[in-house]
């Protein structure tokens, strides 16, 4: 039988994935330059990287936001294809699923900071964002030839 030695609850739990750990500021920036799909997947694999404590509760408000932004898209392209909504106006439609983007990757960060910070504290290494964040920006292009409906989930 294997002994375990003391360990405190919200220490980070060592992981294969903790050479891809980075600052949680990085897949923030992520929604901005590679689109929701691009920062909430990195948040993702981020949380199993820093073996974040709250991982549950950031993998719920992933799977939240991803369902009330695809909720809001399909409600939004409903009421545009029944003409209650006038095309030119469709932009500023939208808005409220950007503001739903932002909050949940912000939550997000707010979340998995104190995990980092842990993580960081017990000899952990973050790497740089900045490879993510150019192949996001490069491949965020391909998003708009995706559905309308895809494009605006994902984006």
């Amino acid at each position: 039988m294997r002994r375990e030695g003391y360990r405190i609850a919200d220490e980070p739990a060592a992981s294969p994935l903790s050479k891809f750990a980075v600052s949680p500021l990085w897949p923030m920036l992520g929604v901005m330059f590679g689109g929701a799909g691009l920062s909430w997947s990195w948040f993702a694999l981020n949380s199993f990287a820093i073996g974040s404590a709250t991982r549950k509760r950031e993998l719920g408000l992933v799977v939240f936001g991803l369902a009330l932004t695809s909720g809001l898209v399909l409600l939004l392209l409903s009421a545009e294809d029944r003409g209650l909504m006038s095309p030119d106006r469709f932009a500023y439609a939208v808005l409220p699923v950007i503001a739903v983007k932002l909050t949940v990757c912000y939550r997000l960060q707010l979340m998995q900071m104190r995990s980092h910070q842990l993580y960081r504290y017990f000899g952990g290494i973050s790497r740089s964002g900045v490879v993510g964040l150019v192949l996001g920006y490069l491949l965020r292009k391909s998003l708009f030839e995706l559905p309308l409906a895809w494009a605006l989930i994902l984006s």
